[in-house]
């Protein structure tokens, strides 16, 4: 009585007046939303938006946009007309100048130097790879004539070759 009216800020629900918010609340004599609505259609190559007025999610396509393909060997990524991300380009592997290893990229790994594989097929030679001065690479030793090979275990190795005795 000795003040007149007072109003005092409370946190009953209120309508904060957009559609994509939830659970609007008063909050320091304040219409506060609490949560949005989250439009998300898990494309990287789509705008994502709510609707104030009606609360409807919208998904428009964001051609030539950047993105993330997830291919590391990809140089760049963007979205495509159907909506989808493309990388173009294929990166090139800084060398680790090892004749013995190829300089390759994998699509989910990267930059790899896996160890070449010297093997020609040939049992009457041994394969190796040399890493050294000057070059590298594979080379093959003949073994010693008379090393039995063949499937059946019924040849030998002449000069290099597998032949019949």
């Amino acid at each position: 009585p000795k003040l007149g009216c007072t109003h005092t800020n409370n946190v009953a629900p209120c309508d904060y007046k957009n559609a994509c918010t939830l659970g609007d609340k008063c909050k320091a004599g304040v219409c506060t939303p609490s949560n949005s609505i989250v439009c998300d259609d898990l494309n990287k190559c789509t705008a994502d938006v709510c609707n104030p007025n009606t609360g409807d999610c919208s998904f428009t396509q964001q051609p030539n946009a950047a993105c993330d393909d997830g291919n590391l060997c990809t140089l760049i990524d963007s979205c495509t007309e159907a909506g989808t991300c493309k990388g173009k380009g294929a990166k090139q592997c800084p060398p680790d100048n090892n004749p013995c290893t190829a300089d390759v990229c994998f699509d989910f790994y990267g930059c790899a130097y896996p160890l070449l594989d010297c093997d020609d097929g040939n049992e009457c030679n041994n394969d190796y790879c040399v890493n050294g001065t000057g070059g590298g690479g594979c080379f093959y030793v003949d073994k010693d004539d008379g090393k039995i090979c063949g499937p059946n275990k019924d040849k030998v190795c002449q000069d290099g070759k597998c032949v019949t005795p």
